[in-house]
């Protein structure tokens, strides 16, 4: 994300030595010490909760990544079985499962019973007792993996448009469409080497 200009260039940094990205890798790892110690004080088994809030982001992520695949190859999607199955039927199949698994997930961990611990609950004020396709659903406060999932999903919205109002130069590419299934990929800018990432923001 960084290489491609949706994040600051230094998180695409690579170290000549290593070869790993080095500033990244620093800054997410004191984020995550920061995330853990801050979520301790707050619930006794964060871990448990942190791990079932995964969940959300990948489906949602994946999901988004398979309606992608389906809008960029829209125009080889009929010109063959195997151009059908491979990037047609199946990215929408397993968007479609990933999108229900999100929303299914939304609700089965909005009741704190079954959250990790089955006992946290967070914001109490949120009651709901309603009957969707059959299921009962029935909550009186959050459980902590929905709020941690959603919550952090939503945090990016703000931060992507602050970027985008400082940074427009990932924002301006328009939709694109693959041209044939044979093409290969346009260069990273900058170039993704251990000498030019490491001097990448100069």
């Amino acid at each position: 994300m960084a290489v491609h200009k949706a994040l600051p260039i230094r998180l695409g940094r690579i170290n000549p030595r290593y070869l790993t990205p080095g500033y990244a890798t620093a800054l997410f790892g004191l984020l995550s010490v920061v995330w853990y110690v801050v979520l301790t004080l707050i619930s006794t088994d964060v871990l448990g909760n942190s791990i079932l809030a995964l969940g959300f982001g990948i489906s949602f992520y994946y999901a988004m990544t398979g309606f992608a695949c389906i809008v960029y190859y829209r125009r080889l999607v009929f010109r063959s079985l195997k151009n059908f199955v491979f990037i047609g039927l199946a990215p929408l199949l397993g968007a479609l499962m990933l999108t229900g698994i999100f929303f299914d997930a939304l609700f089965w961990y909005s009741n704190p019973v079954n959250s990790s611990n089955g006992k946290t609950t967070w914001f109490r004020f949120v009651h709901f007792d309603t009957h969707v396709l059959g299921l009962h659903l029935y909550a009186k406060g959050l459980g902590p993996p929905v709020v941690i999932g959603i919550g952090l999903l939503l945090v990016g919205v703000p931060i992507m448009l602050a970027w985008m109002a400082r940074h427009r130069t990932f924002f301006r590419h328009g939709r694109q469409t693959a041209q044939s299934l044979d093409t290969q990929a346009p260069p990273l800018s900058p170039p993704l080497s251990p000498l030019s990432a490491a001097g990448g923001g100069r």
